[in-house]
């Protein structure tokens, strides 16, 4: 009788993974069809309401890049962006919104809590980080996850390099140009066709 009772878990298991399966290839599916020319992979992880897309002609999201939109908000990426694999981005309740011909490479998590926007030809290498938003630490008497969080946002321009494992932090504007070098950590504006590096980043020089 054990043996029946675990080959019959098994069996409501593997029906159980099928059907969520079939609701992914569908949910993918539904994706692909609301954005003729993009080149979304069967494998790419989408949760939540992925009518919150859109993506442009040319797009290519390789499998295993995640876009979560479980606590809502919204993806909107110009034609030509490219989302490797393993790369997420989470919009958390506010947006993401990216150019022509933009890229975010393996491991790196782009959020939207506050607001993430980039212009057009932007390069996030792998293993990067942009955060717009911070928690509040004011007060000793209450758990930092339970104090107020603010949102400012992050702005970038167009033409930019984020150099490999480099964290963008919350209200932050980098401006048209400029490179932040890897490893860095963004904490101040950026100005124009600037290359900055450390921690906290600082002006190494102009190009």
């Amino acid at each position: 009788m054990n043996r029946i009772r675990r080959l019959r878990t098994l069996c409501r298991e593997a029906l159980a993974a099928l059907r969520e399966w079939r609701r992914h290839v569908r949910a993918v599916e539904e994706l692909r069809a609301r954005n003729p020319g993009a080149n979304v992979a069967t494998g790419v992880v989408l949760l939540g309401n992925g009518r919150n897309v859109s993506l442009g002609p040319g797009t290519l999201v390789e499998a295993g890049a995640v876009l979560d939109l479980q606590l809502g908000g919204s993806i909107d990426l110009g034609g030509g962006a490219q989302i490797r694999r393993g790369a997420v981005l989470a919009p958390w309740g506010g947006f993401i919104r990216m150019g022509k011909d933009c890229s975010v490479n393996s491991y790196s998590i782009v959020y939207g809590h506050g607001g993430f926007t980039a212009g057009d030809f932007v390069r996030i290498a792998a293993h990067c980080v942009a955060i717009p938003a911070n928690h509040g630490i004011a007060a000793l008497d209450v758990p930092i996850c339970k104090q107020p969080v603010t949102q400012k946002g992050i702005r970038l321009g167009s033409d930019i390099w984020i150099g490999a494992g480099a964290t963008l932090l919350d209200g932050i504007q980098i401006g048209n140009g400029a490179v932040v070098a890897a490893g860095a950590v963004v904490t101040h504006d950026v100005e124009a066709g600037t290359i900055v590096g450390g921690v906290p980043a600082r002006e190494l020089r102009r190009r």
